[in-house]
């Protein structure tokens, strides 16, 4: 990518995200996570954090980003597991419909249980067309990732 002349890299997998922070300075671009800046917003908003997901491969790196961030913020949160696992099997028949509904529905379900909810996969951001008058507030990161790459971008060009 770099060789392309990409400056900025956003890395839109929260499995491997760790693995993107750790590759910071080791190229000419900035490295980014797609949902380090959800983790953050996520932290500052509450103290119980619920974290949805539809892989449970995908709740251990989401948790300790998080716990990273409420370290380097000084913060004590709680962080409370979503496990979705009934959506995945819609996901792999390639029904997004049916994938976003029982995501939703599961959303709606534990909303009341947490300050903020993070949605530890991209692809489950959509999840929210389908929910109503949640009581909380719930972060996705393809939005703030976006904007943190958005960001850097402009910081790099406002250089010269």
């Amino acid at each position: 990518m770099v060789e392309l002349g990409a400056s900025v890299i956003l890395c839109t997998c929260s499995t491997i995200g760790a693995v993107v922070e750790d590759l910071r300075g080791t190229i000419d671009a900035d490295l980014l996570r797609v949902d380090r800046p959800m983790a953050s917003e996520a932290v500052a908003r509450g103290s119980r954090i619920i974290v949805a997901a539809t892989l449970d491969s995908t709740l251990v790196p989401t948790r300790s980003l998080i716990a990273s961030a409420a370290c380097q913020m000084r913060r004590d949160v709680t962080i409370v597991d979503l496990l979705c696992s009934g959506a995945w099997a819609h996901f792999e028949r390639g029904n997004q419909a049916a994938y976003l509904q029982e995501i939703a529905r599961e959303i709606q379900l534990a909303a009341s249980s947490g300050d903020v909810m993070v949605l530890a996969q991209a692809s489950m951001a959509r999840a929210l067309e389908f929910t109503s008058d949640l009581p909380l507030p719930v972060l996705t990161s393809p939005r703030s990732g976006l904007q943190a790459a958005v960001q850097a971008y402009r910081g790099h060009y406002s250089r010269f």
